[in-house]
């Protein structure tokens, strides 16, 4: 069975690197790139067809917004997850980006007292997540 190779989209670069990390510690992973914006993941994709992409909501150039239903527009079959600071209780956010078809909703950690316990976030809501849904590919 090949990696699911996975692209990480988010603005902020320690956020890349975290999650690029907490993949490399999991067999079957592969995290193939990343991008800072909507547009640089539109054309990561185009070139690299990951299986699955985490995306941000909240970015510069092109929001996650938009690089939602470009990507339901030009590869509908492709999962994607969004891992976003809008929270769960902010209106419409989750509901929104399943609406326009991403498989899940993650919120990112707020309130992280230590690393551990951002670390233990990432495993239990991301990992859990990107698990279930690649499971499905």
């Amino acid at each position: 069975m090949s990696n699911v190779r996975i692209l990480i989209v988010d603005d902020m670069p320690l956020l890349r690197h975290v999650i690029s990390e907490l993949f490399a510690d999991e067999t079957g992973y592969e995290v193939v790139a990343t991008a800072e914006n909507g547009r640089e993941a539109l054309t990561r994709i185009h070139l690299l067809k990951p299986d699955l992409v985490i995306l941000d909501i909240e970015m510069p150039v092109m929001d996650g917004w938009e690089t939602l239903q470009a990507i339901q527009l030009s590869y509908p079959e492709m999962a994607v997850i969004v891992f976003s600071s809008l929270s769960p209780n902010d209106g419409d956010g989750p509901a929104r980006a399943l609406a326009l078809g991403a498989r899940a909703f993650v919120p990112k950690p707020v309130h992280i007292e230590s690393r551990e316990s951002a670390w233990e976030h990432l495993r239990e809501n991301l990992l859990t997540k990107v698990k279930l849904h690649a499971e499905q590919k």
